[in-house]
């Protein structure tokens, strides 16, 4: 009777222990859901974060091309625009002449040649 008891007493602090192990594995279990889920969400908030900044460096990118683009179409309408003559400067007046020209008229019978 006494083995009896004694093996019911062992059998008993055995279930005891078995128990507060698997408690404690399911406690374990749940802090390595805790810290797990933690880490995804972290690593989550990390990739959002750099996928912003991505987009707005290939933002600000495309808008420098776009910018580039319009100043050269823009350089390109003004080089084939017909310049306006009538904005530049006037011309200077030409040089005065200092002699007189010949007489090229055809000399007729009877006048007296030019002086």
């Amino acid at each position: 009777a006494a083995n009896e008891k004694a093996q019911l007493e062992l059998a008993k602090k055995q279930a005891e222990h078995d128990e507060q192990l698997k408690v404690e594995r399911a406690e374990h279990d749940e802090q390595l859901l805790r810290e797990v889920t933690e880490a995804a969400k972290e690593a989550q908030a990390q990739a959002e974060k750099e996928a912003l900044e991505r987009a707005s460096k290939a933002k600000k990118h495309r808008d420098s091309l776009t910018s580039a683009v319009q100043e050269a179409q823009e350089k390109s309408k003004s080089a084939a625009k017909p310049k306006h003559y009538a904005m530049e400067e006037p011309a200077s007046p030409p040089p005065p002449i200092l002699w007189e020209p010949a007489d090229t008229r055809p000399a007729t019978p009877g006048t007296p040649p030019p002086a």
